[in-house]
């Protein structure tokens, strides 16, 4: 929502309830395009819609109009200040004086008079009534009306911090809507090398909206980042730059960059005990204009330094470093061999696998167009979207629409594009590049693929960031009104979705098999594990989340007990609670008995003492997940023939078990981030923390907190969260302990919480559904009457059903929501003819009958019609 869409919206509810709607709109809030929507909305509710600029304009308009009857829109747009001496850019709304109109004014309502101002807005969409009368005035006014998603995400950010807002933060406010980042919030040295040496636009507009005590402002805040981030925007700039530069390439390969940028040059010495952040990915800038500059520093002997540091002679960790070297061609160089030794995916974007040469370039190439393609595709879907988020207030914002981009808009498969691009990327130059030199012009054009194909991923990051960045907020603020009300959380699964579909029309409990799997996010179901799946099994697919935070001593034990996470014991097997569950529901005492055979990747699995429930953890996923720094398409790969242990455990189950599989949580590689240091924490992990006091200061703009009690915990305190570009670690322990390259969980980021919940059925096992035919009528030839159809089915059945007739006149009809428990349907009679009517009613589940009921009925004939004559000798003497 801009500024323009919450003005009409506005205006549109005044009209519901006055007949003269008067707009004083100075600032030209409402656009030209906007008036157009809101005409064609309110002229088909009698309503006029009348913009002005001038005072002619104005009696021109009204002089026509009958002011007692008239039902319209006024638009006064004029802007006249009190005083003529007055600077625009200096004027207030007070300033500005409106159109006079004596006679139409006061039969205005109080209520319909109405100035629509920047300040208004901004506290429609943050909900925030603080917002200073400053904003209203140029350049603030202009800055949120061009930029209010940056706007707005700087000051709410400050916000966190409850300092108070001075005349410097709202500079600041403003200045990150001009350079398109949140100067509160910088915490990526490439954000701050690109702010610093790669936004001459961006600084140009500095100048022209901010005076030259106001750029002090925010070189001066600048320079107080971390170093070398601070020196960027200072004297020691190109120091810093070929020092922040050299941090992040040799960063690469070595968790202590700075100890060798003395080897590079002494000059760089005093960042020596700097850190940056782990990238796998940067924008086309750094590579071109970046990367060079440190090249031309690596003479021989610092080549040789680093060759005998990393001890790049031996050929498992050349391949390493060949594996992790993603920006400097004189890196590669170092080991060439290695380079030619990576290997590409034996399996394509389709998931199919490949034969014949996989080097060649015109498989790798056509296959990192689509991959891009597929990406492009993604992205110009969602943004839009994410960008309306932004402006959306919190209490209006539901779960639904964050799955909506997520789920349905395939956000879920960015990270596994990105990854596969990578990987691309790294074949095409690495072990195909010796094809270049056959085809005229390729290095040229593969240049500039790779230019956009590096800048479109920093996009989808961004993207990604400010997704879970809205998302948390959500969570922060609703979270009690989503979970369980929009959404399940894992504790109710079982409840809410596998039992009542494992209950019989008979009341028995249906054979199941139910797994977990232990980190298996939406991606990895949707693209490894369901089409391995799905030829032999009709899918039932839900989305849950994970109880928070997301991480298996929570999530996990709270599937297995049906219980919140303050509610079930922290210690003891989960088959123990498992049981415990099943017995609780089914109203039967069940117990669950280990499982002798265990299957690679399969923690254990467990069968009930009546052999009807078996149930397991296959924890795949998590374990790679922690160990290696795959990209995410890689992972999958990897994982790709553990699926064979799974079909085995549904095999052995036999066609006739219902299967049912989830997930505890999913995850999330943090390759870059800086530390949050939090005071009185218990159990702090890198993406989750419980503190005994709620987080203040500087830290509170870079979390996201949630009472414990909120999330169902029994104990006082908050949860703490890092926002996207954080995580946590104990004050105690300072300076120590960085998230590694692998994949971690416990956040509240989409991939890590939302986790798929699917039934299956096997194909060749119909649906048993229960059909009961009952005619409480005596059916009349000629008049139409109803047949109550009583229909159930041995569990839930969430696709609609059919009801169709072997008889003509029995109308077919639609059923959806069929259960174990019966209920009833009609189905229209319209018979034609007296006599026996026999007729089968059969139910359709897609194509396929999965039940069937007789009706057999006696259809009496139409009265005769009484003969008119007869009629009135009737009625004059009666008999």
């Amino acid at each position: 929502m801009n500024p323009s869409e919450w003005a009409v919206e506005q205006i549109e509810v005044l009209a519901r309830h006055h007949r003269i709607v008067w707009v004083e709109d100075p600032y030209s809030l409402i656009e030209e395009t906007e008036r157009a929507g809101l005409q064609n909305s309110l002229s088909r509710k009698g309503y006029e819609l009348i913009p002005v600029g001038n005072a002619f304009q104005l009696r021109q308009m009204l002089d026509v109009r009958d002011s007692s009857a008239a039902k319209l829109i006024l638009i006064d747009q004029s802007y006249t200040l009190y005083n003529p001496h007055l600077l625009p850019k200096d004027a207030k709304p007070s300033d500005l004086r409106p159109l006079s109109a004596p006679d139409w004014k006061p039969l205005v309502s109080r209520e319909a008079l109405f100035r629509p101002t920047i300040r208004d807005f901004l506290t429609y969409v943050t909900g925030d009534d603080r917002w200073p009368a400053e904003v209203n005035i140029y350049p603030y006014e202009k800055l949120a009306r061009d930029d209010p998603q940056g706007f707005v995400r700087a000051y709410e950010t400050f916000r966190r911090t409850g300092r108070t807002l001075t005349t410097e933060d709202l500079v600041m406010v403003g200045a990150s809507a001009v350079l398109g980042i949140n100067l509160f919030d910088v915490n990526s040295s490439l954000d701050a090398l690109e702010l610093a040496f790669h936004s001459a636009e961006r600084w140009q507009s500095i100048q022209s909206l901010f005076n030259r005590e106001e750029c002090d402002i925010i070189r001066h805040r600048l320079q107080s980042l971390h170093q070398p981030m601070g020196d960027l925007f200072g004297e020691k700039a190109e120091t810093a730059r070929m020092a922040l530069t050299a941090l992040i390439l040799l960063r690469q390969h070595d968790e202590n960059p700075g100890r060798h940028l003395p080897f590079l040059s002494t000059v760089l010495s005093p960042y020596r005990d700097c850190q940056v952040e782990r990238y796998t990915e940067t924008p086309s800038w750094f590579i071109s204009d970046e990367v060079p500059e440190i090249e031309r520093l690596m003479g021989k002997e610092f080549n040789k330094y680093i060759y005998s540091q990393w001890n790049l002679d031996d050929p498992d960790r050349a391949r390493i470093f060949a594996q992790n070297e993603r920006f400097s061609n004189k890196f590669r160089s170092l080991v060439p061999f290695a380079i030619q030794e990576l290997k590409p995916s034996p399996y394509g974007t389709d998931g199919k696998q490949r034969s014949g040469d996989d080097f060649r370039l015109d498989r790798l190439v056509p296959e990192f167009q689509e991959t891009k393609r597929q990406l492009i595709g993604i992205i110009d879907t969602v943004k839009r979207d994410i960008n309306r988020l932004q402006l959306t207030p919190l209490q209006n914002q539901t779960a639904s629409k964050y799955l909506d981009i997520f789920d349905q808009k395939e956000f879920y498969k960015v990270d596994q594009l990105m990854g596969r691009l990578d990987s691309l990327m790294r074949y095409i130059e690495g072990p195909a590049k010796a094809q270049w030199k056959l085809i005229v012009g390729f290095e040229q054009r593969w240049e500039k693929e790779v230019r956009e194909c590096r800048d479109l991923i920093g996009n989808a990051v961004k993207l990604g960031h400010d997704l879970d960045y809205l998302f948390g907020k959500l969570m922060e603020s609703r979270y009690d009104a989503i979970v369980p009300n929009e959404i399940l959380p894992t504790d109710l699964f079982y409840q809410k979705f596998i039992g009542p579909r494992r209950r019989g029309v008979h009341g028995e409990i249906r054979k199941a098999v139910i797994l977990v799997f232990d980190s298996m996010r939406l991606d990895i179901w949707r693209q490894l594990v369901r089409p391995a799946l799905e030829r032999e099994y009709i899918i039932e697919e839900n989305i849950g989340f994970a109880c928070l935070p997301s991480e298996t001593t929570v999530s996990r034990r709270a599937f297995f007990a049906g219980q919140s996470p303050g509610k079930f014991p922290k210690v003891g097997p989960e088959s123990n609670l498992f049981a415990d569950q099943l017995s609780r529901f089914h109203a039967t005492k069940i117990s669950l008995e280990n499982v002798a055979e265990k299957r690679p990747g399969l923690v254990y699995g467990c069968r009930s003492n009546d052999n009807v429930t078996y149930t397991g953890v296959f924890d795949f996923a998590d374990r790679l997940a922690h160990d290696v720094d795959w990209d995410p398409h890689t992972i999958q790969e990897a994982l790709r023939p553990l699926l064979r242990e799974v079909k085995a455990v549904l095999a052995e189950a036999g066609k006739e078990t219902l299967v049912f599989l989830t997930s505890d949580h999913g995850h999330v590689r943090q390759l870059t981030g800086r530390p949050i240091y939090l005071d009185h924490a218990e159990d702090v992990g890198y993406r989750s923390a419980y503190v005994i006091r709620k987080v203040e200061g500087e830290h509170a703009a870079h979390v996201f907190q949630i009472l414990a009690t909120t999330l169902r915990h029994e104990k006082d305190g908050w949860f703490v969260f890092p926002k996207p570009g954080y995580y946590l670690r104990d004050a105690g322990a300072a300076g120590k302990g960085r998230p590694g390259a692998s994949y971690r969980h416990g956040g509240l980021t989409l991939f890590e919480t939302v986790v798929p919940l699917v039934y299956l059925r096997h194909r060749d096992v119909p649906t048993a559904i229960y059909l009961n035919a009952v005619i409480r009528e005596t059916p009349v030839a000629g008049q139409p009457c109803k047949i109550d159809i009583s229909i159930s089915a041995d569990g839930v059945v969430t696709s609609p059903i059919r009801l169709e007739s072997s008889h003509v006149d029995l109308e077919s009809t639609v059923v959806s929501g069929v259960s174990s428990t019966p209920v009833s349907v009609s189905m229209r009679f319209n018979p034609t003819a007296p006599g026996r009517c026999k007729a089968t009613i059969s139910a359709w589940l897609a194509d396929q009958e999965v039940g069937s009921t007789m009706i057999d009925v006696i259809v009496t004939p139409a009265p005769e019609p009484e003969d008119p004559a007869k009629a009135k000798l009737k009625k004059l003497f009666g008999g």
